[in-house]
């Protein structure tokens, strides 16, 4: 009744099965790089705005303590004029 053993039909089975579970394994090791990409990705974003996040901190506080240790401008214009006399960059930008 059958032209071959129950054997041979075991094997060929078995060979007809290294294909699909070589292309099952391919497709689950690109998925799971894939997640690895995007996970390292997320990370590398959330690397990315922390630092920006601390130098933004940093500048604004720099602005905020030389703001702070300014004197303050004299309501005055006599005492502006004077205090752009004294200035370097002041007398530099008159007109000749």
């Amino acid at each position: 009744m059958f032209p071959f053993s129950p054997q041979l039909y075991l094997i060929l089975a078995l060979l007809a099965a290294i294909p699909a579970t070589y292309g099952v394994m391919t497709v689950k090791r690109q998925i799971a790089v894939s997640h690895a990409y995007e996970a390292g990705k997320r990370v590398g974003e959330e690397i990315v705005a922390a630092a920006t996040t601390a130098k933004a901190r940093e500048i604004v506080t720099a602005q905020a303590e030389g703001e702070a240790s300014a004197a303050p401008v004299p309501a005055d214009k006599a005492a502006i004029i004077a205090l752009c006399q004294r200035s370097a960059s002041c007398r530099e930008r008159k007109r000749p």
